[in-house]
């Protein structure tokens, strides 16, 4: 717990109890995810960055940092990240953005009000936030879907989103999902509750993958 986040240091990250991803650190808080995830931190040592997939791009918010468990791994890092990264377009909302309320799994058993989720029309931007293209929810759904949304990670938040990452073999944006209008899977209710506050963080850190 609390560790001192190094740039270029690569890092185990445990998402759910048990279970690890891989990252590095470009600097200022900004972290590289890849698509690799294990239960077993001896596998973290033997293996090649270069061998594996980015996932995201997150900046998570410091008491990220130190509430996480985060172990340092002794591999060589890829010095070309924060480049990759400063050529990487993104989407951010445009300044008309606003709160809004949603209601998931209504009518059922299930159904959870989320009172504070991000919304409204967005746009294609470069690493400077200059805008490269205004976008359309329906016309546009394939930018958006190819995308990453610019957000911090949030403790709690970004640990089980990393681990629907894990899960679907793929990046997850749920809240993206949500505000696109997308059908949301019941595998992210779990996500929904730890970012509306309504699951203890006790309960959740105990969750099993």
């Amino acid at each position: 717990m609390g560790q001192i986040i190094r740039k270029n240091s690569i890092y185990a990250i445990e998402t759910r109890k048990g279970l690890f991803v891989l990252a590095q650190s470009i600097g200022h808080g900004t972290l590289v995810f890849f698509n690799y995830f294990s239960e077993n931190i001896k596998q973290f040592n033997t293996i090649e960055l270069c061998h594996h997939n980015i996932l995201c791009y997150i900046t998570p918010v410091k008491i990220f940092f130190k509430k996480s468990n985060i172990i340092k791994i002794n591999i060589r890092p890829l010095i070309d990240l924060r480049e990759r990264y400063l050529q990487k377009e993104h989407l951010a909302f445009e300044p008309t953005a606003y709160w809004k309320k949603f209601t998931i799994y209504k009518g059922t058993e299930d159904e959870l009000e989320i009172p504070h989720v991000m919304n409204g029309n967005l746009r294609l931007v470069n690493w400077k936030l200059e805008t490269v293209k205004y976008l359309d929810k329906i016309k546009d759904k394939e930018i958006i879907e190819n995308n990453q949304l610019d957000t911090m990670g949030m403790y709690g938040e970004l640990n089980e989103r990393l681990y629907l990452c894990y899960k679907y073999g793929k990046y997850i944006e749920p809240n993206k999902d949500l505000i696109i209008g997308k059908k949301i899977p019941e595998d992210y209710k779990t996500y929904f509750l730890i970012e509306s506050q309504k699951i203890e963080e006790n309960e959740w850190k105990e969750m099993k993958i």
